[in-house]
């Protein structure tokens, strides 16, 4: 049972809330790293909300969050790190916006739940082990970097 509201004092002694099962990261926050729900009783945590704020997301943020479903991603976020949602065995679906550049490596590492991942922007580099475990549909544009890295490690694509 998930309690309806339970709030957490992180690394940084700021305040961070849980309610719902939705995790508002704070406005304010330019970076998110493993502190920033340093603390949060991490089965709790159901879906994220990333704040315009926000323009950095460091190396395993939210590794390991096995109940993690959905994220309201930030526009202005330009890579997904390494390992950023490795781990995350829940989580069934995600747009990454059109501002990210890069995927790092392992950044959807045994993401089993994962349905789709829909790929908005020009990616130019992506890792050669980003989607270990992944085997669902990479949403994408025909012809693109995304689209021919697809083909290359058989990964299925459909075209957005």
């Amino acid at each position: 049972v998930i309690p309806d509201d339970k709030t957490f004092k992180n690394r940084d002694y700021r305040v961070v809330k849980v309610r719902n099962g939705v995790l508002n990261i704070p406005h304010g926050y330019s970076k998110v790293d493993f502190f920033t729900i340093y603390n949060i009783e991490r089965v709790l945590i159901r879906h994220i909300i990333v704040p315009e704020t926000v323009t950095q997301i460091d190396e395993g943020a939210f590794r390991e969050l096995r109940n993690l479903e959905s994220l309201d991603f930030n526009a202005n976020i330009m890579i997904v790190k390494r390992q950023l949602f490795s781990g995350c065995t829940s989580l069934k679906s995600i747009v990454i916006p059109a501002s990210v550049k890069r995927i790092e490596d392992f950044a959807f590492e045994e993401c089993k739940s994962l349905k789709y991942i829909e790929i908005c922007g020009n990616i130019s580099g992506l890792g050669k082990s980003a989607f270990t475990g992944f085997y669902g549909v990479v949403k994408c544009v025909e012809n693109s970097f995304v689209h021919n890295y697809c083909q290359k490690y058989n990964i299925k694509t459909e075209f957005i």
